[in-house]
């Protein structure tokens, strides 16, 4: 198995086809284990509840239930930071064609990015505030384009009206679906100020 050289803990699991990674800012790295005296063997076959991940120059031990949660929080990690990509390209999009305000799109889903790469729990915060604005705009958005469409007589413009109700209203759930994941990551984020037996209790089935 090849492990990169970003310092990120990699493990193969038996008949797996790929490795598992784990990021060193993961705040589950800070539940290690020590390994006295080489208590620990290769794969560990001595302690099946003990999990190994490695780097080229040194070696990370985990309780299981650990090292379960921290995988968990990795991968709700690469979704977030694939759903901030998204938002980020539209939004440079937008900035290009005029709409300068998608700036404030990008700083956002910019600081999610980063608190997704490196579980910095106030920068999902933000991120997360920022979807929640956004999914009551598109909201209200159409719901005041309707109440006002009785007063237009031009058919093609109530009809453009109708169109515009109804694809803010798809905008909607689909920021919705993203803060709702989002929302998941955040809830999974230990808060900074846990102590370590505090963390290890919030794992501890």
């Amino acid at each position: 198995m090849s492990i990169n050289n970003e310092g990120t803990f990699a493990r193969m699991p038996n008949n797996a086809s790929a490795p598992e990674y784990i990021s060193p800012c993961n705040p589950y790295t800070t539940l290690r284990e020590e390994n006295n005296n080489n208590s620990y063997s290769n794969e560990n076959q001595q302690n099946p509840n003990i999990v190994l991940f490695r780097t080229e120059n040194d070696n990370l031990y985990l309780l299981r239930n650990v090292s379960d949660r921290a995988l968990i929080l990795e991968k709700m990690g690469r979704t977030v930071r694939f759903l901030t990509v998204i938002d980020i390209t539209f939004a440079l999009f937008n900035f290009f064609f005029g709409f300068y305000l998608s700036i404030f799109t990008v700083l956002c889903s910019a600081c999610g990015y980063n608190g997704a790469k490196n579980f910095k729990r106030n920068h999902v915060m933000v991120y997360l505030w920022y979807l929640c604005l956004i999914v009551i705009f598109r909201l209200l958005y159409p719901i005041l384009i309707l109440q006002q469409k009785d007063e237009i007589d031009d058919p093609d413009l109530k009809k453009y009206a109708t169109q515009v109700s109804i694809l803010s209203f798809i905008l909607c759930a689909m920021e919705a679906i993203i803060a709702y994941f989002v929302y998941k990551f955040y809830s999974l984020l230990p808060r900074s100020e846990l102590s370590r037996e505090d963390l290890l209790r919030e794992v501890t089935p």
